[in-house]
């Protein structure tokens, strides 16, 4: 190699190497702007409630709302004059979701909220986004028909027809809201306020739709289609003497297994939640489980959930999108406004909170509701036959 070709060579080998020095420099001014931007998107999400879909944390709707720039305008501007509007994803585990703040050390008198029960069914069942109308239409199976596969008869007989019956649901689109005044404190302490949507009109909104997804009785009186009103009723013919709740709840589990659905859960009642806790052997020993052990994560294989929103007794059944969905047609929606009334003159504002759904009720048979007996055997291994 001469020494032209050798300068060419250490030439080409100082660009390759400021080239690669260039390239380090951006990967770690990027890597560095990475973490950064983690780290603070990160410190704006609060950590998901303890139950279902834990893995779904994300900012809950009253946190959303104070964070918003349309709020931030809003509060900044002379005279606060308009309304604030924005929606915000109406997730389940999420929606109660409370940001860790640190109250104003100069706020007094603020309010606390009542403890709230989290709403139970609405977080078991499945929530689906649908389009625009005021109006939801879907098939479902109106009567269990048999199988109709046969063999054939020979070659180029007709083959055996399956019939299936089938009828079309319209439900309305129900609007579920809640609304209240706060004061022009409660709007200069943005944790305060996160915490009035979420804990009081989020919590109340909520509540609601668990109820009537429950025990609402449709469209004539402006509520969701129910479940316990649709549900098939529990054949007590299958209880036989010394029969307890858990003996019960089997017998309705292998009723809807008897009609072709596999229950997934079982919803008490908070009384007959407590009934079936306290259920004993002959030795005394809780069946339900040992009380410092807490509740079981099943019963005979099923979910337990207790609902405050179910007055007595039980439901059994598959709450699997096969059978039933939330059909939310809006998601959560806050508003805040100063036009009510005399609230201006007032310093006061009008807060409200709202979401458009429906119940979509696919196959009522796959439900079997009913009640425990009114004075249940002390023990189970005594009294059963």
């Amino acid at each position: 190699m001469n020494e032209e070709q050798i300068e060419i060579v250490t030439e080409f080998e100082k660009i390759a190497n400021n080239m690669l020095a260039g390239v380090d420099s951006k990967l770690s001014a990027f890597r560095v702007e990475t973490q950064r931007t983690i780290k603070e998107r990160t410190a704006r999400v609060p950590a998901a409630i303890a139950g279902f879909n834990t893995d779904r944390a994300i900012e809950s709707p009253g946190a959303r709302f104070v964070s918003s720039s349309e709020f931030q305008t809003w509060s900044s501007s002379p005279g606060q004059r308009g309304r604030v509007t924005l929606a915000a994803p109406f997730t389940k585990a999420t929606a109660l979701t409370n940001a860790t703040v640190s109250p104003r050390a100069a706020r007094i008198g603020e309010i606390m909220p009542m403890p709230t029960l989290p709403p139970a069914v609405v977080e078991l069942v499945n929530w689906r986004p649908i389009g625009s109308g005021s109006t939801v239409e879907y098939l479902r199976e109106s009567a269990r028909v048999a199988p109709g596969a046969k063999s054939q008869l020979g070659e180029g007989a007709l083959k055996a027809e399956q019939t299936v019956a089938v009828e079309l649901i319209a439900q309305a689109i129900q609007t579920i809201a809640a609304w209240t005044s706060v004061s022009t404190q409660a709007l200069a302490d943005t944790s305060q306020l996160m915490r009035f949507i979420d804990e009081v009109l989020t919590a109340s909104v909520l509540a609601e739709i668990d109820r009537q997804v429950l025990n609402g009785i449709g469209d004539a009186a402006n509520e969701l289609v129910g479940i316990v009103p649709n549900a098939v009723p529990y054949n007590v013919a299958l209880t036989v003497t010394g029969d307890g709740p858990l003996d019960i709840i089997s017998h309705a589990q292998a009723q809807l297994y008897a009609s072709g659905v596999v229950a997934t859960a079982v919803v008490l009642s908070p009384a007959d939640a407590e009934l079936v806790r306290l259920v004993k052997d002959v030795n005394g020993t809780y069946l339900w489980g040992a009380p410092a052990a807490g509740a079981p994560a099943s019963v005979w294989g099923l979910v337990p959930v207790v609902d405050a929103n179910l007055a007595s007794g039980f439901l059994v059944g598959d709450f699997t999108g096969r059978s039933i969905e939330l059909l939310l047609r809006e998601e959560i929606l806050t508003e805040l406004s100063r036009e009510h009334a005399d609230y201006f003159t007032k310093n006061m504002c009008a807060i409200r909170t709202e979401a458009r759904a429906a119940n979509g009720l696919y196959r009522p048979s796959a439900f079997v509701t009913g009640t425990f007996p009114a004075t249940p055997p002390a023990t189970l291994a005594a009294n059963r036959k």
